[in-house]
């Protein structure tokens, strides 16, 4: 799995987030529906300068085990770029385009930025860098029809992944999820979610891998409740 999924465990703690203890953003996960078509993001700055902030919109999607992000016109976002001084709070619309599927319910990423300021010219002696402020949230829109996620966990004898579905309709997000074979720990993540439909790949040790296919299952909380599931081999 990609080295970011352990990152964004920090990302969703509870509370508002901040990067560099200049800007907090919150909340942290957004939600829409037909009820509530539309929400409001607040950006702070914590800083001692004027910053400028974009708000960007992505699909969020999961191919081959992996998340992936592709562009969309699914929300309206206003103001998308905005200026604001030190101590204000920024107060941003994200709102559907569209009525919510039928089905299943959909994702987005919801990227916050700081634009850099325009460079200033130094001397040739002075190196200096800044770094600035990204931060990606996820937006869910229920479903007009919504039904609960439907975990699996099977494992690929040829490619030694471990892979986690969800046939269901509704995205389930794991924490302290782990692998457990005869009272072993085999594999463990601290935070991942499953989109509906999807599914995200483990990449298991070689020993790992091997233990697998005697018997084990798959333990973690979830949004859904706890989770323990036999892992099938195929």
């Amino acid at each position: 799995m990609k080295a970011w999924i352990g990152a964004m465990a920090l990302l969703f703690a509870i509370g508002p987030a901040a990067a560099q203890n200049n800007y907090t953003v919150s909340p942290l996960r957004l939600e829409l529906s037909a009820k509530a078509p539309s929400t409001v993001l607040q950006v702070s700055n914590r800083g001692d300068a004027v910053a400028t902030m974009q708000v960007q919109q992505r699909a969020w999607v999961q191919r081959n085990g992996q998340d992936e992000q592709d562009e969309t016109r699914d929300l309206i976002i206003s103001p998308a770029i905005f200026t604001f001084k030190p101590g204000e709070t920024q107060v941003v619309r994200i709102a559907l385009r569209a009525s919510p599927d039928r089905q299943v319910e959909g994702a987005y990423r919801i990227l916050v930025s700081e634009l850099p300021a325009p460079s200033v010219a130094t001397a040739p002696e002075v190196i200096s860098f800044r770094i600035a402020l990204r931060m990606d949230l996820p937006l869910f829109v229920a479903a007009l029809e919504p039904g609960p996620p439907a975990p699996t966990v099977e494992l690929e004898r040829a490619s030694g992944r471990l892979v986690v579905r969800n046939e269901g309709r509704s995205h389930i997000r794991f924490t302290d999820f782990s692998l457990q074979q005869a009272g072993r720990q085999l594999h463990s993540v601290p935070v991942f979610t499953v989109l509906p439909g999807s599914f995200i790949a483990l990449e298991l040790a070689q020993g790992d891998h091997a233990a697998t296919s005697a018997g084990a299952r798959a333990e973690a909380d979830s949004n859904a409740g706890p989770i323990s599931l036999d892992v099938v081999p195929r």
